[in-house]
């Protein structure tokens, strides 16, 4: 059956690929290398979203109240924000919520003694996307700072907002690559292949003599080239990996300094998915190009 037919493409595969070991392996390293470059630019946007959301919270004004202020009188002023038209989200976040999150982000060591109390309570107002001039502008903000019960009013810094621009670059630059490292990676296979199945034809007229199937002869062929693009991408993954562990203290020291947050995550597993996609997409097309009658002619 069909099963059979993949086992048995994967094992002649295999033991073609064991014949020349060093094809193989320079194959398999060369689609690495077209895929390290998008596995970091991964790596690096996975990190800049996570330390600007943790940072921001989604949030893009607070407005910090008196200690003293009733929970009564921090609703009043969430829902009169609620209502401006551009306000996406309004929190109310009482001082033992703000402690909790500040324990989460810096460790409990770093506020050990420090009661809730010393706390502001505070309300944190989140705004639609690309009306963030026009919120600010409201009467409402602009008047804020007058308003009983209210300490403080704090925007969010630029800083911030350019770190959120880097990340939606890096998820255009992401995009771009793939389609680059899939083209990239496609040719490399193409004509490893292409070379093997010149390599095969005595093999294949053999094979015709004996009215096998074009399947029979195209097929491990084709396998091999999935497996140099799996192979490849786990490597990718792997360099990955060896560069997140050495770049992980300085990252996390760098960013605990900038935006109180010490979490340096790797890449997430849709992102790996994702890689490997394109490893196998470029091996199986790669390959199938090269074993067409036409590129063999």
């Amino acid at each position: 059956g069909v099963i059979r037919a993949v086992v048995l493409a994967l094992a002649r595969a295999a033991a073609g690929m064991g014949r020349r070991k060093l094809l193989s392996a320079l194959t398999s390293g060369a689609v690495a290398l077209g895929l390290v470059l998008l596995a970091m630019t991964m790596w690096i946007g996975d990190n800049v979203a996570s330390w600007s959301a943790q940072w921001q919270h989604g949030v893009d004004l607070v407005i910090y109240l008196d200690r003293d202020v009733s929970a009564q009188r921090m609703s009043e002023i969430a829902t009169v924000l609620g209502e401006i038209e551009a306000v996406e989200s309004v929190v109310e976040i009482s001082p033992e919520a703000a402690l909790r999150r500040l324990s989460a982000e810096l460790g409990e060591d770093v506020l050990a003694g420090i009661d809730a109390s010393a706390l502001s309570p505070s309300v944190e107002v989140g705004l639609s996307s690309g009306t963030r001039d026009v919120a600010l502008a409201h009467p409402v903000v602009e008047r804020l700072r007058s308003i009983e019960g209210v300490e403080d009013v704090e925007l969010l810094e630029e800083w911030v907002d350019d770190l959120l621009i880097v990340s939606s670059s890096l998820d255009r630059a992401t995009a771009v690559l793939m389609f680059l490292s899939l083209l990239a990676c496609v040719y490399v296979i193409f004509v490893t292949m292409q070379l093997r199945a010149r390599d095969g034809r005595e093999d294949a007229r053999v094979y015709e003599l004996f009215a096998a199937r074009a399947q029979f002869v195209r097929g491990p062929l084709v396998a091999e080239g999935l497996i140099h693009g799996f192979v490849g991408a786990m490597l990718a993954v792997a360099v990955c990996a060896l560069m997140h562990q050495a770049a992980s203290p300085l990252l996390s020291h760098l960013s605990s300094n900038l935006f109180g947050v010490e979490t340096v995550v790797f890449l997430q597993s849709h992102r790996i998915a994702a890689l490997i996609g394109v490893g196998v997409a470029a091996g199986v097309v790669g390959s199938v190009l090269a074993t067409s009658k036409r590129a063999l002619s």
